[in-house]
């Protein structure tokens, strides 16, 4: 169970502190209370890149804790995609090596290719010196 004192732990949405020209998207838990604090901070950052009309780098961490598909965070990653606009740039996923990682990558492959776009690429890792690189080099 997430309580406040260590939500903060487990998400948070904000600048990459080795890049801030990169965005830490970091989600290590899959209870309700966790997944509506993760889509509501990414939902505020992504209407930000939009109103500044700035390309999105952004690095997806679900390597840690317990982040599953679960209904619950498909259904908030389905209005999520409702609501904010496609914006140009990038997104590494970050996934662990286990076995839940392999399916939660299964789930975040099928939802991206719904959200196909020609100026946004999403690519997966379990490095994530070699994430930030691939995102440092979108020129």
């Amino acid at each position: 169970m997430t309580t406040d004192n260590n939500i903060d732990d487990l998400v948070y949405v904000g600048v990459y502190p080795a890049n801030p020209a990169i965005i830490l998207a970091k989600l290590h838990a899959a209870d309700r209370k966790s997944i509506d604090r993760y889509i509501e901070q990414l939902t505020a950052v992504v209407l930000q890149h939009d109103a500044n009309n700035r390309p999105i780098y952004m690095l997806c961490d679900f390597r840690h804790g317990n982040v599953a598909a679960t209904p619950y965070l498909r259904t908030k990653m389905d209005e999520y995609v409702k609501t904010v606009p496609n914006l140009p740039g990038r997104s590494a996923i970050l996934l662990g090596g286990g076995i839940a990682s392999r399916a939660f990558k299964l789930i975040a492959e099928q939802f991206t290719r719904f959200r196909v776009q020609d100026n946004h690429e999403t690519k997966f890792f379990t490095d994530v010196t070699k994430a930030v690189e691939w995102l440092d080099n979108h020129d």
